[in-house]
Order: structure tokens, then C-alpha cells, then sequence
């Protein structure tokens, strides 16, 4: 039984009893009734309105009706960034976004087909580069895989706590919690979705919630079931309640609640409530919904499920984490980019220099195979007697893979664990 309710520090601290609690809230639900009519006349009873965007429905309004099925996404809830299919190419994908691996990749390639071809020669072996590559790329592979395992154990875990269901009574699993199934949550448990509180442990059917996991806010929130104008015979019960009969009661309730889309914004709510058993529309607002993530401090709240699973406000928070690149990440891509850029340069002058030495002493360099425009030197006995296969090569190819091979030449000016050492 509530005996005070403590207002917040901007205000001159009072306590207020019972009664006035329940006189003023009804005060602020006659003031909802405006916003409430102009709902109704917005609103089908009957059917949802759909709007098409991209070819799929787009609900303008959510109709839950209680104890019925509904088509609404169910109350799974997700954290982790990957799946089996998914995990090699968003991983691989957040590995290769670092630059050294982008380039020992390249470089390993490189010289791979110098090895394979013959067309230039590679002065280390395309497996000094790309097998220590491959070990760091797996043991960076392995930690993001057991970090996500990890999240996924706890969606299981979450998705597999016990729920208690009113209509009809029965223990769930939280991931099969559907929209229009009433909920018993007891003192100090997790709100499983977003709920519609229909009853609590107290006389004015009120309770106090936890939502620092939500917004921050460490000082506990009052909420309460809407009241009606002729209140139903269990609501003006008095406490302490008869849980067993109320649950009787529960389980054969039947009404429509019709409330906003899904959206982000906790802190708004509109809606209306429908009881079978009389034709008074009540309003609603966010006084009138907890949500999921915020942990009950009352002895036990029954409430009606209107948002589930990527449904929940809590779940429309939560973004997709990124690929996120730390600050010492995008410095050592800088970085190796500068380094880089100075290695191609000197790759340029090298392979210049070596071009400039042949073109001045191609009359003596004759037995390996050089051509110029101007003229071809070949010896018989090198075309047909020692290499009758040798290819002769122009300038622009000698010079192009001279380049290549200094640039393999001088590919320890990044080193390898780089990385590994940050």
C-alpha cells in the first residue's frame, strides 16, 4: 500500500496520500480526453492502417487486442553483430580496414605472381609475408568470434528467462512473449516488453520503476494503470489484493488498445484502452507504459504487452555497432600510408636509376635479353643454343617490373607486427 509520494527537487518537498494521488490522476486523464477524441476519429477500430514504403507495410497505428494472437514480431531480443554467415565477411571486412593488412595483403600477392609467372623476380618468397599475414589475421579473427559468442550467450540467456503469462496462465520462455499477452512481473525482475499496466499490489494501482538502464536516471519512477471513469469491480479492490481471483479475472479480460507506431522516443506515448465490458474509451499516455529494460520496485505489476522484441523502444535505442576504428587505429593508418607513399616513391627512383643504367650500357648488357626501339641485339648463341626460349623486353616493361621488384625489395619499412605490438 502506497502511503507518500515524494516530488521531484525542483519542487518544495510534500507528501501527498492515497486519495489525492487518485484525484489528481484522474484530473490528468480528463485532460487526455481531448487527445484522446481526436484519436478515435483518426483511428479505424477495425483494421490497422498500413501505409506502403519501399513495398512493405508501414504500420500508422498499433492495434493490440488482448488475449488474442497477434501478427506482431515476437520478443527475441539481439545484441550480437554477427552470424554464421555473416561472421567471415564483416570480420574480414573490420580486419582488412587496417591498412598494414591491406598492404602486407597487396605486397603478399605481388609477390606471389612474380613467383608464378617469372615476369619480374621477387626477392623473398610470397610465404614469409603472407603465412605471418594469415596468423595474425586468425588470432584477430578468434577474439572478435569469442567476443560475440559471448553476446549471444546472453541473448539466449535473456531470450530463455522464465515469463509468467496471465492469459492464459502459463511459464514462457521471454522470446515467445507476443503482443496482447498480459504479464505478471514481480519485485525486482526486468520489464520483458513494453506493457500497458492493467493492475499492481496497490491501492491506487500504481508502482515504482527503475530506468537507469534506459535513460540514466538512477531515482525511481511512478507509473500507473489508467483509471476509468466507472472503474470495473476489480479495480476499486483495495489492497492487499486477491492475486488468484485477479488472475481469474485477467485471463478472460477483453479489449483494444490502439497506440502509436513503433518509435524510439521514450519519453512519448498516446493511446487508447477499450474494456469489452464497458464502452468508456480511457486514455493513455506515458504515465501509463514501462518499459523494457527497466526493472520493477513494487510487488508485482500485471500489464499488457504492446511492443515486442525489435518492436521495444529499448530495441530502436540500440544501434548496430559499428566498425569502429580506435584513435591509435586511424594514427597507424595514417601512418602507414605516409610510409607507403615514401616506399613508392623510392621504388620510383630505384627503378629509374636501374632504367637509366641500361639504356647507357645496353651495348654491353646484350647477353640479357634487352631490346630497345631503335635497335635489336640478340647472339645466336644465346636465341638458339643456351636460352632459345628468352623473351626480349622493352624499356617501359623493364622499367615496369624493376619497380615491382623494389617494391617487394623494400617491404620491410612496414613491419609485420605492427600491430601486434600496439
Amino acid at each position: 500500500k502506497i502511503e507518500e509520494t515524494t516530488f521531484s527537487s525542483s519542487e518544495r518537498s510534500r507528501k501527498v496520500g492515497p486519495e489525492e494521488l487518485m484525484s489528481s490522476q484522474k484530473g490528468d486523464d480528463e485532460a487526455r480526453l481531448v487527445e484522446a477524441n481526436d484519436i478515435k476519429k483518426n483511428v479505424s477500430v477495425k483494421s490497422e492502417k498500413k501505409e506502403w514504403l519501399w513495398g512493405k507495410p508501414k504500420e500508422t497505428v498499433r492495434r493490440v487486442e488482448i488475449g488474442f494472437d497477434s501478427p506482431h514480431v515476437d520478443n527475441t531480443a539481439t545484441t550480437s553483430k554477427y552470424t554464421i554467415l555473416s561472421f567471415f565477411p564483416l570480420a574480414l571486412f573490420g580486419q582488412f580496414r587496417r591498412f598494414a593488412n591491406m598492404y602486407f595483403l597487396l605486397v603478399g600477392l605481388l609477390m606471389y605472381f612474380g613467383e608464378t609467372t617469372g615476369y619480374f623476380l621477387s626477392p623473398y618468397p610470397a610465404a614469409t609475408t603472407l603465412a605471418p599475414l594469415a596468423l595474425v589475421v586468425a588470432v584477430s579473427l578468434l577474439q572478435e568470434a569469442l567476443t560475440d559468442l559471448a553476446r549471444h550467450k546472453a541473448d539466449a540467456e535473456v531470450n530463455n528467462r522464465p515469463t509468467d503469462l496471465v492469459n492464459p496462465s502459463e511459464q514462457v520462455p521471454q522470446f515467445k512473449v507476443k503482443t496482447g499477452k498480459i504479464i505478471r512481473v514481480l519485485n525486482g525482475d526486468q520489464i520483458p516488453a513494453d506493457l500497458v499496466i492493467l493492475a499492481t499490489s496497490t491501492e491506487a494501482n500504481s508502482c515504482y520503476i527503475d530506468t537507469a538502464s534506459i535513460d540514466g536516471e538512477t531515482s525511481l519512477k511512478i507509473r500507473r494503470a489508467p483509471q476509468l471513469e466507472h472503474p470495473l469491480t476489480w479495480m476499486t479492490e483495495a489492497a492487499p489484493k486477491d492475486e488468484h481471483q485477479l488472475h481469474a479475472i485477467m485471463e478472460e479480460l477483453e479489449g483494444v488498445v490502439e497506440c502509436d507506431p513503433p518509435n524510439e522516443h521514450i519519453n512519448s506515448f498516446t493511446g487508447t484502452l477499450k474494456y469489452a465490458q464497458c464502452d468508456e474509451l480511457v486514455p493513455l499516455s506515458k504515465d501509463h507504459v514501462v518499459l523494457r529494460g527497466s526493472s520493477l520496485h513494487t510487488d508485482w505489476l500485471l500489464g499488457l504487452a504492446i511492443y515486442t522484441g525489435e518492436d521495444t523502444k529499448l530495441a530502436l535505442n540500440a544501434r548496430t555497432p559499428p566498425q569502429k576504428l580506435s584513435r591509435l587505429d586511424r594514427v597507424s593508418n595514417s601512418v602507414v600510408l605516409a610510409i607507403f607513399g615514401c616506399q613508392i616513391a623510392l621504388a620510383l627512383i630505384t627503378a629509374g636509376l636501374q632504367q637509366t643504367f641500361e639504356d647507357k650500357e645496353f651495348q654491353n648488357l646484350w647477353y640479357v635479353g634487352f631490346q630497345n626501339n631503335k635497335q635489336i641485339q640478340r647472339s645466336g648463341y644465346i636465341e638458339n643454343t643456351r636460352w632459345p626460349d628468352l623473351e626480349f623486353s622493352s624499356s617501359r616493361q623493364s622499367f615496369g617490373w624493376s619497380f615491382c621488384t623494389f617494391l617487394i625489395l623494400y617491404v620491410n619499412f612496414i613491419p609485420l607486427s605492427l600491430y601486434v605490438s600496439l
